[in-house]
């Protein structure tokens, strides 16, 4: 019984794993064509950098997940990792575009305020 639920898993894994593997290597691409896009603007090549390192995460995830057959968990372990490594970058963003956006609420709230002063005086 326990046999066959494994092997079920593992039939499982290879359907997910390649359904997976194209649209990883799809957005992985997209996200290297963004940064190297970025790249060509002034301010842009500053962060291009960040959307190629994930496009290449991306892919190699998609790779190994593309790679994985019966018994090849070195395959899973490395896109997983590849995968856990894009989502801490893509929280981390997600973290300072939240602060950015507090610190410009505040700022234009304070700039409001004491241009409001200013018409007192």
């Amino acid at each position: 019984m326990e046999m066959d639920n494994q092997a079920v898993l593992d039939d499982s894994v290879k359907v997910v794993s390649s359904e997976m593997s194209g649209w990883l290597k799809l957005v992985g691409i997209v996200s290297i064509v963004m940064g190297g896009l970025a790249a060509l603007t002034v301010i842009g090549i500053i962060t291009a950098w960040l959307p190629i390192w994930q496009g290449v995460l991306l892919l190699r995830a998609g790779n190994d997940f593309a790679n994985v057959s019966g018994k090849e968990q070195e395959a899973v372990l490395s896109g997983l990792k590849n995968l856990k490594i894009y989502f801490i970058i893509q929280g981390i963003i997600v973290l300072i575009g939240i602060a950015s956006s507090v610190l410009a609420i505040f700022l234009v709230g304070v700039s409001g305020i004491m241009d409001a002063f200013r018409g007192l005086y």
